[in-house]
């Protein structure tokens, strides 16, 4: 699956390539690299890393992926949201789902320094849960910027909680390793239970969501069961340690 994550945080040259694929679907089915490079006054290299960039393991594949995605624009109706929901209610009322958000709420305990990490529209959401976290007495900080330097000095007291619908944003991955190198703990709450961030990390929190990405826009998949997932952590931190906040 095509990671469009990966396109809000890309360059304004690959933005460009990106929207003009959307635009010319019919006819990018049928060019080769070369000829879409020309058409984008971009080059094979180029048009090679944009590819990469989004998930795609070869020029084949990103053309197939990119007709199916865009066959016409398809938006959510009420009777698909209201599935969703019921799916991710019943997930969320599973004493296997209490044991994930218990393992959660012990890594949060067990650590000194708490970060979220997304980028675009996770990387809001990854503000809002370190917002949240602070709320309840668990300072925390936000990441939303890959090319942020990274963290190197005493990251075996850091827990890294990764927000990232797709599990496969090439920025998040890159910066995700290095974490994982200096000894970090890696959360990771996503759509998908197989990628390769769920690879790296120590324990994944997945949830259901139809994924959603129309033409000449970006992902519109809901974030309602990872802000969900987010303020059920929160809540059990707050009533395991009340008095963190009576004591503010």
């Amino acid at each position: 699956m095509l990671d469009f994550h990966a396109v809000e945080v890309m360059s304004e040259t690959d933005k460009q390539i990106y929207k003009y694929v959307v635009k010319n679907v019919e006819k990018v089915k049928t060019m080769g690299v070369r000829e879409l490079a020309d058409e984008t006054h971009t080059s094979t290299a180029t048009i090679v890393r944009f590819y990469k960039g989004i998930g795609a393991q070869s020029f084949e594949n990103f053309k197939r992926e990119i007709s199916i995605l865009y066959r016409g624009p398809y938006l959510m109706n009420k009777d698909r949201e209201i599935k969703d929901i019921e799916i991710n209610i019943r997930r969320f009322q599973m004493a296997k789902f209490d044991q994930l958000i218990d393992a959660f709420r012990r890594l949060i305990q067990a650590h000194e320094y708490i970060v979220f990490l997304g980028v675009g529209n996770s990387g809001e959401i990854a503000k809002y849960g370190a917002r949240f976290f602070s709320n309840v007495g668990y300072y925390a900080t936000a990441i939303t910027d890959p090319d942020y330097p990274p963290i190197l000095r005493g990251l075996s007291k850091h827990l890294i909680i990764v927000i990232s619908e797709s599990g496969e944003t090439f920025s998040v991955i890159k910066k995700v390793k290095t974490l994982k190198e200096h000894n970090s703990k890696i959360v990771l709450l996503t759509n998908f239970s197989s990628s390769t961030l769920t690879s790296l990390a120590d324990l994944t929190i997945n949830y259901h969501c139809t994924h959603v990405a129309v033409p000449h826009s970006f992902n519109l998949t809901s974030a309602i069961p990872v802000i969900y997932i987010i303020e059920r952590v929160g809540y059990e931190l707050y009533n395991m340690d009340k008095r963190i906040l009576e004591a503010i």
